[in-house]
């Protein structure tokens, strides 16, 4: 809740701290305040306020054993007033606290139970209160537990008919299951608190040994070794066994801390000793601060005139200071401002952003004390965003000023090494670092910087936090203090079934099925899509997802840590950081320049340099951080050979994605590598040359066909074994693949099969057990989406739809296109010069980020930016070549800014023929987009009685408040939520924030939605294919992962899962896709009106008529549009007279676009807008019922055709 006034606040946080002091006297009264408040100002907002207020109170009390009935009495009673007086006209407000309110007094009757006489009264009061508030007593009994269901039964005994009494013994109560760790996690604790390190012991240290008989092999292999009939036992044991450590993980993967422990061997005491330092001394602040709070009367003024700023600012969240002790709040901000600058891309950390990290991880230590897990809910309502911004800002400001570094342990070289660190573009207040206070160095240092946008252009000023370059350096020897401090590992037992939108997944329920920052809104299409079962298909889908079986390859693994642990890895990986280097160029000096205006210009590049090199620097200490991350954890699980599963939810389009942080097959080459199914099947009759056709497809053969990546394969064995057998040494072909870590594995996987062969004559290929995925992957999926759904034969063919022996290269044919184009210009006098430029220029490269991105809604000015940014890389590639060959520029050669310039142009000229290409490949797909942007357009701008309603005064004039929306073919309900935002100031004693903010009402931002419109429906539809191929597989029998579009199973099963792809693919466009979406737009559109014009002269009779119906709104001299506000608003409500007339006159109507320029209603989507600019003078505007427009005609490709294409997947 935000409160307007102090006062407010303050009452309410008197109250919280009474409560959790139990204080039953001060709680008493606070409540009183708040009830008798209501009576004055009975709003929404204050009767939600005192309800959460009292859920907080007695779901603290039922915690406590020992508490005084007489003291609640008073607040109860003012309770059941409330309640008598409020509950029909908001009954779901009050059903959680009288469940509340009863669960009290049962457990209160419970501790009265030998005083017989007592009990009686005791029973008696009880059930006056179930009376008062029309408690449904079979209703409240389901919700009890098996003890407290006893003791109800106990209290309405004497009260009720024996026939209910029998049907409320009859209910079953819900049964919790115990949520005590069945595994000990604590001595991996450091001071009672668990990091990232300790966790991933605890996972190898906790082996499964039942089938070990003292080998201790990896898992995997011990089961493999078992006959079928013990196997299954393992996996039901081993399972149990997953499921407790599983539940210890969980309960701890969110609220995990760096290791400032003095017990790591390999940790600086030094560094220990300040941080420890830094804590001791600030818990000494705050315990002194918090005694002086709790002496103040906020109500008294006089008392409050001695306070600092801070002070002021922390009396509203007094309460907050003591849910959690104060040790472990300095802890949480210290720890976290610490390893949270440690491992910063940026080399800083956002202070608003920072704090709203804090607010999660502050509520899960507040849950972490059982007794408090059921008030989450309400306290939660009690710390909005701002309040967390605010209230950390302010711990902050009091607490970074104590963390300073004794200026003896930094030496003069560190000093020199430490000030290369600082970024002078971002802020000029860096070399506060280096100024001395009390012999010590800030720590933190609390700063206003400007952002930039990443074309270099100046955006804004925000508020950051930066740690002193001297701790960076010093602290990157140590990667146990990066670690980070919530993350989401891949689960030890398969995931729990998706059964409701935030029940399934994690067993603890961590993540809710839409991964959505802003998911207020949509979860009430998603619930309401759950409660008319169209989400079952989804479940389901996301099950079978999750239900695959990974291990780590143990090969792969020793190589991943061989190269991390190289002084210079390969492939440009970070090396470790104790080794990492920034160079920096030297600082340009006056004497070396001519005049004033040269030295300034260099300075100015010499500094932009400096911070794209200090950002480059700061992007690899995070990449190398996230691979040391991915290491410990890969090392954890391969010490058993565990088995881990990988969670999955949906994005707000329906597409699939893991919801673990960093482990998992969407992620990068090296990752993807480490990963192999649990199962192990025969490779089958064509599984080895499946190998092989994938081994050729990460190593960048992957234009070749079928046939010419085996005959790669073939010819390149010795490569391939000579690699497997000696990665580092001989040729090391692998290191020049495009994907080396995969290539890598899958020279692994062919030397093993060729031993096998080997080893014996009686072993046969087709019996070698793999467990190798292979990958198909979609021709361009995206553009194969848009095809299908045009049917149009060019570019069907183009992305493979169509059967061919060769491969389609969509790439290609738009660059064949583009080339014909900018070859025909030659003849034209505009574009001649640009386009004998641009022909050379031309290449697959230059049109392949455009072609990619077309079908993701890329503008214009974005594809401009692209083609600027490969001509940019050739340019400079040039200039190197020629620097190395030692050929000199000749005279006439271009200069920096005339080269900048005519990029510039290019750009733009070769863009716009890249996207007029594509256009005219997919014709009718195009069409197809413009029908939806069309129509999307008219529904975002439209209005209903029920948003209109919903404001005092509504303006249709000032902004449309719809979202567009669209049930996909799967039920999954597809909302775009693309807000209008505006800028508050949210004052702290830190920062002065400029906050974004959706706006109270919600305005849609316009130019987003149609943008992301096409793009979205196509991700919608590539995640329906995806599902509908993941169930199909699973009716098969057949394994299934999936990266998007490209999907993984075992090398014997390729051929199985690609005929279901084609079956599933053929099936989903054998219905009609596009008219289902014309119909789910009218059903949106039913009940809303558009706002459209007519020309007032053109229609003389129609204007009049109108004019009539509006004279008791209207003046009509010097009418502005809002002025027509109050009539539109009453003609939506009856708009019969309208229509009626409308309907008789049949005038010409026009929309105006976002752009303020309007074009005809009426006008087909087939048809391109014309459109012109309006006087509103000239034009009235009226209400009518939103049109759909009807679909274009679709092409003539015969979709069946993609069951006998062969590189449709491939």
């Amino acid at each position: 809740y935000k409160f307007r006034r102090l006062d407010q606040r303050t009452k309410v946080n008197h109250l919280l701290h009474a409560v959790f002091q139990n204080d039953l006297v001060q709680c008493n009264s606070s409540l009183n305040v708040l009830y008798r408040r209501i009576a004055m100002h009975p709003t929404l907002i204050n009767m939600n306020v005192y309800l959460s207020c009292l859920s907080i109170l007695l779901l603290k009390l039922k915690n406590d054993s020992d508490f005084q009935i007489l003291q609640l009495k008073p607040i109860i009673t003012d309770f059941i007033h409330f309640h008598k007086a409020y509950h029909k006209k908001y009954s779901e407000n009050f059903s959680s606290v009288v469940e509340s309110l009863i669960i009290l007094l049962i457990h209160w009757f419970k501790s009265i139970q030998l005083d017989s006489l007592l009990r009686s009264s005791a029973s008696e009061y009880v059930f006056s209160i179930l009376q008062l508030l029309d408690v449904d007593y079979i209703r409240l009994a389901k919700s009890l537990t098996p003890l407290d269901l006893d003791h109800y039964i106990s209290i309405l005994r004497p009260h009720i008919d024996s026939a209910t009494l029998l049907q409320i013994s009859k209910e079953s109560a819900k049964v919790l299951s115990p949520d005590e760790e069945m595994l000990s996690i604590n001595h991996y604790k450091e001071l009672g608190r668990l990091s990232y390190s300790g966790l991933c012991k605890f996972i190898s240290n906790t082996r499964f040994d039942k089938f070990d008989n003292g080998s201790k092999k990896p898992l995997y292999e011990i089961y493999k070794s078992l006959p079928k009939s013990k196997q299954l036992e393992f996996m039901n044991d081993y399972m149990n066994f997953n499921r407790k450590r599983e539940l210890t993980i969980e309960n701890h993967c969110l609220h995990l801390t760096s290791s400032n422990s003095p017990t790591h061997n390999t940790y600086s005491m030094q560094l220990s000793k300040m941080v420890g330092d830094w804590i001791s001394h600030n818990v000494s602040v705050l315990s002194g601060l918090k005694s002086k709070l709790d002496t103040i009367d906020g109500q008294d003024k006089s008392s409050l005139a001695d306070l600092s700023l801070e002070e002021t600012h922390l009396l509203k969240y007094t309460a907050h200071l003591n849910f959690i002790p104060g040790p472990e709040l300095v802890n949480l901000v210290i720890n976290d401002l610490l390893t949270e600058a440690l491992t910063s891309k940026d080399g800083h950390i956002g202070a608003a952003k920072f704090c709203k990290s804090l607010r999660s991880k502050f509520i899960q230590l507040v849950l972490r004390d059982k007794k408090n897990k059921h008030i989450y809910g309400q306290i939660l309502k009690f710390m909005t965003e701002d309040d967390a911004i605010e209230f950390f800002s302010t711990l902050i400001k009091i607490m970074a000023p104590n963390c300073t570094i004794n200026s003896n342990l930094v030496k003069d070289s560190q000093v020199y090494e430490a000030r290369k660190l600082i970024d002078k573009v971002e802020s000029d207040n860096d070399e506060l670092f280096f100024e001395k206070s009390n012999d010590s160095y800030p720590a933190f240092l609390l700063i206003v910087s400007k952002q930039f946008s990443k074309h270099g252009k100046f955006e804004r000023f925000y508020a950051i936090i930066k740690i002193h370059p001297y701790l960076l350096l010093e602290y990157q020897k140590y990667f146990e203090l990066s670690e980070g401090m919530k993350t989401f590992l891949p689960m030890l037992c398969e995931p729990k079934p998706w059964v409701s939108p935030s029940d399934g997944g994690f067993l603890l329920d961590l993540k809710k099925i839409v991964a959505s920052t802003s998911k207020f809104n949509l979860m009430v299409y998603i619930n309401a899509a759950h409660e008319s079962n169209q989400l079952e298909s989804t479940y389901k889908a996301l099950d079978v997802l999750g239900s695959t079986k990974w291990i780590i390859d143990t090969k792969m693994l020793k190589i991943f840590n061989q190269i991390l642990d190289m002084d210079v890895p390969l492939f440009d990986i970070p090396p470790h950081l104790d080794k990492l280097r920034i160079e920096l160029p030297d600082e340009p000096k006056r004497e070396h320049f001519e005049n004033d205006d040269q030295f300034t210009r260099y300075t100015r590049r010499y500094h932009r340099d400096v911070a794209l090199r200090l950002k480059e620097y700061h992007g690899r200490r995070g990449d190398r951080i996230v691979l040391e991350s991915i290491r410990t954890y890969c090392n954890a699980i391969d010490e058993n050979g565990d088995m881990f599963f990988i969670p999955h939810n949906v994005d707000t389009r329906g597409r699939a994605y893991p919801m673990t942080s960093i482990v998992h097959h969407q992620n990068s080459d090296p990752v993807r590598a480490l990963m192999r199914f649990w199962d192990m099947k025969p490779l089958g009759k064509n599984g080895f040359n499946w190998i092989k056709y994938h081994l050729a497809g990460v190593y960048g053969e992957d234009k070749l066909s079928f046939e010419d990546r085996i005959k790669f394969v073939d010819e390149n064995i010795f490569n391939i074994r000579e690699s497997a057998e000696n990665p580092f040494y001989g040729a090391k072909w692998w290191q020049n693949a495009d994907k080396p870590f995969q290539t890598l594995s899958y020279c692994f996987e062919i030397n093993s099969i060729l031993e096998y062969i080997e080893s014996s004559s009686e072993n046969r290929v087709e019996n070698y057990l793999s467990r190798a995925p292979i990958h198909q992957d979609g021709s361009c999926n995206g553009l194969q989406h848009y095809a299908a759904l045009g049917a149009n034969k060019a570019g069907g063919k183009a992305v493979n739809l169509i059967p061919s022996e060769k491969k389609s290269d969509v790439y290609m044919s738009v660059l064949n296109l583009v080339k014909e184009r900018v070859h025909s210009d030659f003849e034209t006098k505009k574009n001649k010069d640009l386009a004998k430029v641009a022909y050379p220029l031309l290449d697959r490269k230059i049109v392949k980020r455009t072609v990619m991105t077309s079908v993701y809604g890329v503008t214009n000015f974005g594809a401009k930016l692209q083609v600027e940014e490969r001509l940019t890389d050739y340019t400079k590639h040039l200039k190197t070549i020629r620097k190395q060959e030692g050929i000199a520029l000749e005279s006439g050669v271009l200069e920096d800014s005339e080269i900048r310039k005519l990029i510039n142009q290019l750009s733009s000229y070769i863009a716009n023929h890249i996207l007029e290409a594509i256009s005219t490949l997919f014709s009718e797909a195009k069409s197809i987009e413009h029908w939806m942007t069309k129509n999307c357009y008219r529904i975002i701008t439209s209005y209903d009685l029920r948003t209109v309603k919903s404001f005092d005064s509504f303006d249709f004039f000032k902004g449309s408040y719809k979202n567009m929306m669209w049930t996909s073919i799967s039920g999954f309900p597809v909302v775009q939520q693309y807000k209008s935002y505006y800028d508050r100031l949210l004052k702290t004693p830190l920062f002065m924030y400029r906050l974004r903010r959706p706006e109270v009402r919600e305005r849609v931002d316009i130019v987003k939605h149609i943008h992301s419109v096409a793009p979205n429906f196509i991700h919608s539809l590539d995640a329906t294919h995806m599902m509908m191929t993941a169930l199909a597989a699973h009716q098969n029998n057949i394994l299934f992962a999936s990266v998007h579009d490209s999907f993984w199973t075992h090398p014997n099963e390729v051929e199985i899962l690609s005929k279901i792809i084609r079956e599933e693919f053929v099936r989903m466009y054998t219905s009609d896709i596009i008219r289902h979406m014309e119909l789910d737009l009218k059903y949106t559109a039913r009940d809303s009106f558009q706002l459209v014009w007519f020309n007032r002269t053109k229609h003389i009779q129609f204007a009049e008529q109108i004019d009539s119906l509006r004279q008791k709104f209207l003046r009509l001299t010097k009418v502005k549009p809002q002025s027509y506000n109050k009539c539109l608003a009453a003609e939506l409500e009856n708009p019969e007279k309208v229509l009626s007339l409308y309907n008789t006159y049949k005038p010409d109507v026009y929309l105006i676009k976002h752009n303020n320029l309007a074009a005809i209603y009426e006008n087909k989507s087939t048809e391109k807008d014309a459109f012109f600019k309006i006087s509103k003078k000239d034009y009235v505007p009226i209400l009518i019922p939103v049109k759909i427009l009807d679909p274009p005609s679709t092409g003539d490709l015969e979709i069946k055709e993609v069951l006998n294409s062969k590189y449709f997947f491939s």
